[in-house]
């Protein structure tokens, strides 16, 4: 029901738009749903608990439907190291958010995920670091 009305609401718009279905879970159904109403993608992130078991069921949905997966790794690694999500992850391809190691993902080594083959990775405007505005959190 959501995804549609968000498609839905993008009707008036002469653009082309795809939305991202939310990409964590442990079973498959609540994925697929979202990728047959319409999702183009699917999106991990920590605050919905990027488990190695969500990483798997994510991607192996976004397997059987030919979607892409991004993450947002653990920062705090409450649930995984990095070496438990690049397990997880099994040589899939996936877009990794936050490689830089500022704003989020397994601190302190990220970063390692760059060195990969099946992951593109990324990073956004609010995560520069060693900027002016950066907040020292981010650094840490």
């Amino acid at each position: 029901w959501h995804m549609a009305r968000m498609i839905q609401s993008f009707d008036a718009f002469p653009m082309n738009i795809g939305l991202s279905g939310k990409g964590n879970a442990s079973r498959p159904a609540a994925l697929e749903e979202m990728v047959l109403a319409g999702a183009c993608s699917l999106k991990l992130h920590e605050d919905w608990g990027t488990t190695p078991a969500a990483i798997d069921c994510c991607l192996s949905v976004a397997d059987a439907y030919d979607v892409q997966v991004m993450i947002h790794t653990d920062t705090l690694n409450e649930s995984a190291f990095v070496e438990n999500t690049v397990a997880a992850i099994k040589g899939r391809t996936i877009h990794a958010f936050h490689t830089e190691g500022a704003g989020g993902g397994h601190a302190p080594d990220i970063i390692k995920v760059c060195g990969l083959p099946n992951v593109i990775p990324s990073s956004t405007n609010p995560t520069r670091p060693y900027t002016v505005n950066t907040l020292a959190e981010h650094l840490d």
